[in-house]
């Protein structure tokens, strides 16, 4: 997997690779990740293991909501065994059911959280702690269509609360079978507890950092649309770029953390297959 400057560093390139097509703060898709899935790579090639690890830096915003942006390495990794478990920055999963181009299953994984010294406009919030998750995963291709969604609850800091995501993808074939474009619309949603830990403002953090109390309930938390291109360079290398710009929506949208509403993450990278 990529690997990043500080442990703390490396547990948000985890939350952020999983929620997009390669990065974004917010959005957490265990499928982001396969390549299997949008058509690349010999699939378990040699054997039950079919394992991709690469490397890439982008360009996202310092918490969802920022106004200022940072450079982050990503972590750009998947490994399955026998089409059945993987591996992936969204954690570890298990395609229970895997039949006619369905597959869905348990997902255990990583929660990011947030650090105050992100941003100046975090100060005196204090931090979240990032947290395992617990959840599930459905996602469902057929020809250049699909379309996948996941929900996770967090299970060591539970006032993290529970996220989802739902997204669907156009799979567009460029130059055969190695220039391969996925583009689409997705949206994101979460519970209350979700909300108030990243977006709301409590008695204490609203003395403590001059902003307004806000308390922000549960609902659709973003929209956006993403494209990622992928080439298949040779039968081992692969590399990609991607996009991914979202719309706050409202609680979210209206918390007083939040600076721009509109949230773009840019970036691409590399990975080898194995």
């Amino acid at each position: 997997m990529f690997l990043t400057f500080s442990s703390r560093h490396a547990r948000r390139a985890l939350a952020l690779a999983a929620c997009t097509t390669a990065m974004v703060a917010s959005a957490q898709s265990m499928e982001q990740l396969d390549l299997e899935s949008r058509g690349f790579g010999p699939e378990n090639a040699g054997g039950d293991w079919n394992i991709n690890l690469g490397a890439g830096v982008g360009v996202a915003p310092n918490y969802p909501g920022a106004s200022s942006n940072r450079v982050r390495a990503i972590p750009f990794a998947f490994v399955s065994y026998k089409n059945e478990f993987f591996l992936s920055p969204a954690g570890l999963g298990w395609n229970a059911i895997h039949q006619d181009g369905f597959r869905a299953g348990p997902l255990l994984g990583l929660m990011g959280g947030r650090h105050e010294s992100d941003d100046a406009h975090l100060t005196g919030l204090g931090n979240i702690a990032p947290s395992a998750a617990v959840g599930a995963f459905a996602t469902y291709r057929t020809g250049i269509f699909r379309v996948s969604g996941s929900v996770r609850q967090a299970i060591t800091h539970t006032s993290n609360g529970l996220e989802g995501q739902v997204q669907a993808d156009v799979l567009v074939p460029l130059n055969g079978k190695d220039l391969l474009l996925a583009v689409g619309p997705e949206l994101a949603f979460a519970s209350a507890n979700y909300n108030q830990t990243f977006f709301g403002v409590n008695a204490q953090q609203a003395v403590q950092s001059g902003l307004p109390a806000y308390n922000a309930g549960a609902g659709l938390r973003d929209v956006g649309l993403h494209a990622d291109l992928s080439y298949l360079y040779s039968p081992h290398l692969i590399f990609r770029g991607f996009v991914n710009v979202k719309e706050l929506t409202g609680n979210d949208a209206n918390s007083p953390l939040v600076q721009n509403k509109t949230q773009t993450t840019v970036g691409a990278g590399a990975a080898w297959h194995f």
